[in-house]
């Protein structure tokens, strides 16, 4: 998994200003990076069921050394990302190649977004000769086009981040980790849905879940795909006061991270 291009990071995200300093004439100096912590704990909460992320697996190609995360949609069918998917191995019969949750799978490439664009990073890989008993519910709301997640919304993205496991030793049989991260900016004209979280390098989570606990059908439910991360920083105002009149203001700028989702491919949001 790897971050987002630069140019995604010229984008505004709700009181976040990005990195990028192209098209300034003069900047102040940007603040030193963010430390991404490469080995964390699993942060699902103890009253999600141990079934809720079921879905979720492990894609690793060990030709090619990717590895990523996928989530059954249907007994056959595992939705991931784009930039998986397109280093997957090819066979000669035109179809891919790669294991999943461990287990070596021969898969079909159905339809894939154009990672490059607007919420285009996804691909539809359908399993030759295997059926998952595991499927993802949908989040109802996110099959309407104009759908975004509010601002503020908790929401739980399910993987196979190296991190979780030292030495990158995965055990399969314990169930998928996740992350808890809240949404920050998700207007339907984004390029990405953004959500804040801990500063966690996921690689490995790319193609994952991202997922609502939905209160009424007690359920964790799917809305998108995790894409990866773009660096951030939060800029805030700060006054010098002499004899409490304010006699200067200067900027105080924290850099961040910002989690990047993309919405359901059209495809799967028409499924019933």
């Amino acid at each position: 998994m790897t971050h987002e291009s630069r140019r995604n990071n010229q984008r505004a995200i709700g009181t976040w200003a990005l990195l990028s300093i192209a098209g300034c004439a003069s900047a102040p100096p940007a603040p030193a990076p963010m430390t991404l912590l490469r080995q964390f704990p699993d942060q699902t909460p103890e009253w999600l069921p141990r079934s809720a992320l079921e879905s979720v697996v492990l894609i690793h190609d060990p030709r090619t050394a990717i590895l990523g995360s996928g989530t059954f949609i249907a007994p056959d069918l595992v939705l991931t990302a784009a930039h998986i998917a397109k280093h997957l191995t090819r066979t000669e019969s035109g179809g891919v190649s790669a294991s999943v949750d461990g287990h070596p799978r021969q898969l079909a490439l159905v339809a894939t977004g154009d990672e490059t664009e607007t919420h285009g990073d996804w691909a539809l890989l359908r399993c030759e000769a295997f059926t998952s008993e595991h499927v993802a519910a949908v989040h109802e709301p996110a099959r309407a086009p104009g759908w975004s997640p509010a601002p503020g919304t908790r929401i739980l993205l399910a993987g196979y981040a190296a991190g979780f496991y030292p030495k990158e030793h995965y055990d399969l049989t314990r169930p998928t980790p996740c992350v808890l991260a809240t949404i920050d900016a998700g207007s339907p004209d984004s390029p990405s849905w953004y959500a804040s979280g801990d500063p966690l390098q996921l690689d490995g989570m790319s193609g994952g879940a991202a997922m609502i606990w939905n209160q009424a059908t007690r359920r964790a439910e799917l809305f998108g795909v995790f894409r990866g991360w773009v660096p951030t920083e939060t800029v805030r105002k700060e006054s010098s006061t002499f004899l409490g009149v304010a006699v200067s203001t200067h900027e105080v700028r924290t850099p961040g991270l910002a989690f990047t989702i993309h919405r359901l491919p059209e495809q799967l949001r028409e499924r019933r």
